[in-house]
């Protein structure tokens, strides 16, 4: 079977093109690394499926989408990413955990006075050693 459908951004409808689209189980995990499309330059896409299979698109800036096949018809199907701004808490760069009682690490931004402080070290001991 193929799964037909084109990608665009759910609040402004505006297309996004050359999103990866790939085979995935339910929550999201590739299923086969070689099942993997890319939309074209209007956001359309075209990949073969089985019909108890789900896909997920991802495109940069947006947060992915995980899709049942049984959603789909023989139409092309329209499907809106959600961009993921600022606003949310969340840049796109970092996927931050909200509980982290079991001691394990989560990766969140460097703050930009860290920033500052590594760039004032650097300056320094550049010029110490530029002799």
């Amino acid at each position: 079977m193929n799964a037909k459908g084109i990608i665009v951004d759910k609040e402004s409808g505006d297309i996004l093109s050359r999103a990866t689209i790939f085979v995935s189980d339910s929550d999201g995990n590739p299923v086969e690394n070689s099942n993997k499309v890319t939309a074209d330059d209007e956001g359309v896409f075209e990949i073969e499926v089985m019909p108890a299979d789900y896909i997920t698109i991802s495109y940069v800036g947006y947060e992915s989408k995980v899709v049942a096949i049984k959603e789909f018809s023989s139409d092309l199907k329209e499907i809106g990413l959600r961009y993921i701004s600022a606003k949310d808490g969340n840049t796109g760069y970092f996927k931050e955990r909200d509980n982290e009682t079991d001691g394990s690490l989560s990766n969140k931004p460097i703050s930009m006075w860290v920033w500052v402080a590594i760039g004032i070290v650097g300056f320094y001991i550049y010029k110490k050693y530029k002799k």
